[in-house]
Protein backbone atom coordinates (compact mmCIF):
# COMPACT_ATOMS: atom_id res chain seq x y z
CA UNK A 1 0.00 0.00 0.00
CA UNK A 2 1.05 3.66 -0.68
CA UNK A 3 1.69 6.20 1.51
CA UNK A 4 0.50 9.69 1.78
CA UNK A 5 4.09 10.62 0.80
CA UNK A 6 4.75 8.39 -2.11
CA UNK A 7 0.90 9.34 -3.85
CA UNK A 8 2.34 12.92 -3.61
CA UNK A 9 5.30 12.11 -5.68
CA UNK A 10 3.95 10.21 -8.23
CA UNK A 11 1.33 12.79 -8.79
CA UNK A 12 4.40 15.08 -9.31
CA UNK A 13 5.78 12.75 -12.04
CA UNK A 14 4.84 13.20 -16.42
CA UNK A 15 5.18 11.49 -18.94
CA UNK A 16 8.54 12.22 -20.49
CA UNK A 17 7.31 12.35 -23.88
CA UNK A 18 4.22 14.23 -23.70
CA UNK A 19 4.14 15.69 -20.58
CA UNK A 20 0.70 14.04 -19.35
CA UNK A 21 0.42 13.57 -15.73
CA UNK A 22 -2.25 11.67 -15.65
CA UNK A 23 -2.44 7.84 -15.68
CA UNK A 24 1.10 6.83 -15.46
CA UNK A 25 2.13 3.39 -15.93
CA UNK A 26 5.87 1.13 -16.06
CA UNK A 27 6.80 0.32 -19.65
CA UNK A 28 9.45 -2.40 -19.05
CA UNK A 29 12.15 -1.22 -21.17
CA UNK A 30 13.49 -4.61 -21.87
CA UNK A 31 10.16 -6.75 -22.35
CA UNK A 32 9.65 -9.10 -19.94
CA UNK A 33 8.71 -12.11 -22.59
CA UNK A 34 11.97 -11.96 -24.00
CA UNK A 35 14.01 -10.51 -20.52
CA UNK A 36 12.61 -11.77 -17.36
CA UNK A 37 15.37 -10.55 -14.90
CA UNK A 38 15.47 -6.89 -16.62
CA UNK A 39 13.79 -4.35 -14.66
CA UNK A 40 14.81 -1.18 -16.38
CA UNK A 41 11.09 0.56 -16.86
CA UNK A 42 9.98 4.15 -17.36
CA UNK A 43 6.96 5.89 -16.78
CA UNK A 44 4.90 6.76 -19.35
CA UNK A 45 1.29 8.00 -20.02
CA UNK A 46 -1.60 5.45 -21.05
CA UNK A 47 -1.35 6.46 -25.05
CA UNK A 48 2.86 6.84 -25.22
CA UNK A 49 2.63 3.42 -23.77
CA UNK A 50 0.60 2.28 -26.34
CA UNK A 51 2.03 3.79 -29.12
CA UNK A 52 5.84 2.63 -27.97
CA UNK A 53 4.60 -1.34 -27.48
CA UNK A 54 3.33 -1.05 -31.25
CA UNK A 55 7.03 -0.10 -32.47
CA UNK A 56 8.55 -3.04 -30.30
CA UNK A 57 8.09 -6.66 -32.30
CA UNK A 58 6.09 -9.38 -30.77
CA UNK A 59 7.95 -12.22 -31.90
CA UNK A 60 11.76 -11.08 -32.63
CA UNK A 61 14.08 -10.55 -29.97
CA UNK A 62 16.12 -7.39 -30.52
CA UNK A 63 19.48 -6.99 -28.93
CA UNK A 64 19.40 -5.16 -25.25
CA UNK A 65 20.71 -1.91 -26.39
CA UNK A 66 18.15 -1.83 -29.27
CA UNK A 67 15.73 -1.47 -26.80
CA UNK A 68 16.68 1.28 -25.18
CA UNK A 69 17.41 2.55 -28.32
CA UNK A 70 13.80 2.56 -29.26
CA UNK A 71 12.54 4.17 -26.23
CA UNK A 72 14.87 7.09 -26.51
CA UNK A 73 13.68 7.56 -30.26
CA UNK A 74 10.29 7.55 -29.21
CA UNK A 75 9.98 9.94 -26.68
CA UNK A 76 12.43 12.18 -28.62
CA UNK A 77 9.92 12.00 -30.97
CA UNK A 78 7.16 12.64 -29.51
CA UNK A 79 8.30 15.83 -27.44
CA UNK A 80 9.46 17.40 -31.22
CA UNK A 81 6.35 16.65 -32.71
CA UNK A 82 4.79 18.19 -29.78
CA UNK A 83 6.97 21.08 -29.71
CA UNK A 84 7.78 20.47 -25.73
CA UNK A 85 11.14 22.27 -24.93
CA UNK A 86 13.51 20.46 -22.64
CA UNK A 87 12.55 21.96 -19.36
CA UNK A 88 8.77 21.28 -19.71
CA UNK A 89 9.09 17.71 -19.15
CA UNK A 90 11.54 16.03 -16.42
CA UNK A 91 14.05 13.57 -17.71
CA UNK A 92 13.25 9.80 -17.84
CA UNK A 93 12.10 8.49 -14.94
CA UNK A 94 13.66 5.37 -14.43
CA UNK A 95 12.76 2.67 -12.42
CA UNK A 96 15.04 -0.07 -11.17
Amino acid sequence: MRTKRQNNRADRQICPACGNNRRLTNHHVYPKRFFPNQFLMIKLCNQCHRELEELIPNRRKLIIREYRQLTEEFIQKKQSQLRLEPEEVENFILLT
